[in-house]
């Protein structure tokens, strides 16, 4: 017998089709390992909105928004305040990308940063099951990669930040599947995504950045509560003329919202980064901790490092002389100094300290970059040069953290563990580990709520 969601998907357009899986794709046919992921999804998350709380992006935009705040619905974690969702969905998904520490996926862009927000946020609200969480997110995250795979590259070269542009479809996807939305209102609300969907990346190094992630998941969880309502914005918004594809980009392809739906789960090409920096970054960074592990003299001994990387590290992350935390984690130069120096990449090596340390500053200057169009992003080649003649040099392939290299579940939880420290105490800690490889299977979500606050 046919479920609902196969017998009606054929006579759809694209973007309802699309609405058709958000509400009624059945639970039962989402797959353990998609399971699985999504709840590794949840721990790098929420280490990565623990961490960013204390950010100044976050103190200056409680300065700004705490006056709006409304009932408190929900937390906004690792400040120990509660307000509405929406706010709650904002303030979070700042929170959760600042770091640029979020996991990014292999196709497109940051997936959890705007849909995380507005799932928890309902969910704590509504006292959501993990089952219905889980489900949300998962397939939020199908909903948003397919929408960004159907405009790019096009649409990310023409300047949109993609995170935003196709986040907000998840967020609004993710909390239609949570509020129970039927398709035509689920349609509704992917409208309303559309015409909010917007973000620049010439943010990128600015606090303006994490708001993209903030604004697109407050923005899906508005345009969901307001279709549940009754509110409006036509039904086919994705394909239609001048609708999201043919304004966003000057190349659509819609077969890629509906190709193996229901069948092939996107959250499964996530991947988590071990470095709180551009993902374009990461590859070279590894090459020159790796060799400065061979040869641990002291820094004063190198000459100069030459870095060749694809097109896009040059597009993304060259600028040569960072000043503060938000454009060094766009910066090549910082990023390899800092590698080199101190032998690290942590959330301390991309601060405002580590940017005017006179130290990196000054090997900052001797870092050469050269492109080659033939490189992946995820790939580098360095070459570290030395006072005394010697050199040494290294290719990586494809960076840690990467679909070929992904963290270890050891890894992962030792991420959260470090970014989470100074918020919650270590039992919060051990309460959150304990609880998310399961969190599917919990009938209520309190214990973890209750670890967060």
């Amino acid at each position: 017998m046919l479920t609902q969601f196969q017998s009606q998907s054929e006579l759809l357009g694209p973007t309802q089709q699309l609405a058709n899986y958000i509400a009624n794709f059945p639970s039962a046919n989402i797959s353990s390992s998609a399971r699985e992921e999504a709840s590794k999804g949840v721990l790098n998350w929420l280490g990565c909105c623990l961490g960013g709380s204390q950010s100044q992006a976050i103190n200056s935009a409680l300065l700004g928004l705490r006056a709006t705040f409304g009932p408190p619905a929900a937390g906004i974690y690792g400040k120990r305040l509660r307000t509405d969702v929406l706010n709650a969905a904002l303030f979070n998904g700042i929170a959760s990308h600042v770091l640029d520490f979020d996991d990014t996926h292999s196709k497109t862009m940051h997936p959890s940063a705007p849909i995380l927000p507005a799932v928890f946020a309902l969910a704590e609200a509504n006292n959501s099951s993990g089952s219905e969480l889980l489900d949300a997110y998962i397939i939020g995250v199908d909903s948003a990669i397919r929408i960004a795979m159907s405009v790019t590259p096009e649409h990310y070269l023409q300047g949109w930040h993609i995170t935003a542009t196709a986040g907000v479809f998840g967020s609004a996807a993710a909390a239609s599947r949570l509020l129970k939305l039927n398709a035509e209102q689920t349609a509704h609300a992917l409208g309303l995504a559309a015409t909010q969907a917007s973000g620049l990346r010439f943010t990128f190094g600015t606090m303006a950045k994490s708001m993209h992630a903030g604004q697109a998941a407050r923005n899906g969880l508005l345009s969901a509560l307001l279709a549940s309502s009754g509110f409006t914005a036509g039904t086919s918004s994705i394909e239609t003329k001048n609708g999201f594809g043919a304004v966003m980009s000057n190349r659509f392809d819609p077969e890629q919202l509906t190709a193996d739906l229901g069948q092939r789960f996107e959250i499964e090409g996530n991947m988590y980064k071990p470095y709180p920096c551009g993902l374009v970054l990461h590859a070279a960074i590894f090459a020159v901790l790796e060799l400065r592990k061979k040869r641990p003299c002291p820094w004063q001994n190198i000459a100069s490092i030459e870095a060749t990387v694809g097109p896009l590290v040059q597009e993304l992350t060259a600028i040569p002389n960072p000043t503060n935390a938000l454009q060094s984690k766009f910066s090549i130069f910082h990023a390899l100094a800092v590698a080199a120096i101190r032998r690290s990449a942590t959330v301390a090596d991309f601060d405002d300290a580590a940017v005017i340390d006179r130290d990196i500053q000054q090997l900052r200057q001797h870092i050469h970059l050269k492109v080659s169009s033939g490189m992946h992003k995820q790939e580098a080649f360095v070459r570290i040069f030395y006072h005394d003649g010697f050199q040494e040099e290294l290719h990586v392939p494809r960076a840690p953290g990467s679909l070929d290299l992904p963290l270890t579940k050891e890894m992962l939880e030792n991420k959260f563990l470090n970014l989470s420290s100074s918020r919650i105490s270590q039992a919060q800690q051990l309460d959150i580990l304990q609880i998310y490889l399961t969190v599917g299977e919990l009938d209520s979500l309190d214990r973890l709520f209750d670890a967060l606050h």
